[in-house]
């Protein structure tokens, strides 16, 4: 079974790694959203400093994939085989998660300063 999902995996090519760089930008720029949005500064903080050490594992392995940094063993997160690299980059998305859910309530849209005439008012114009 692995050997058939490797070599499937190998086939994607260049769709499948333009897509999982896709991801990550999308995962990474939500993140920044995330700790603009947060309540409190802790929580931005938080959610700044886990969109860096994500980014920073995803450039250091995509650079060394294709041999413009030195092999150092940085896991690529949530792809790279590894139970402890697995188990950390979920802890910190669901910290994500946890301060997004908990940002302040937006506000509620304002009533329009004008009103429609009703049907009435229409009617009786139109006399």
């Amino acid at each position: 079974h692995r050997r058939r999902r490797r070599r499937h995996l190998e086939e994607l090519g260049l769709v499948g790694s333009v897509s999982v760089l896709l991801l990550y930008l999308y995962v990474l720029s939500s993140g920044l959203v995330t700790a603009r949005v947060a309540r409190e500064r802790y929580g931005s903080l938080l959610a700044l400093g886990i969109v860096t050490v994500l980014g920073f594992h995803v450039v250091v392995n995509i650079g060394m994939v294709i041999g413009l940094m030195p092999v150092t063993g940085v896991p690529l997160p949530l792809l790279s085989y590894g139970g402890s690299s697995l188990w950390v980059s979920m802890a910190m998305l669901g910290l994500l998660f946890s301060i997004r859910a908990r940002r302040p309530k937006r506000e509620p849209m304002p009533e329009p300063e004008f009103s429609l005439p009703d049907d009435q008012d229409l009617h009786d114009r139109l006399r």
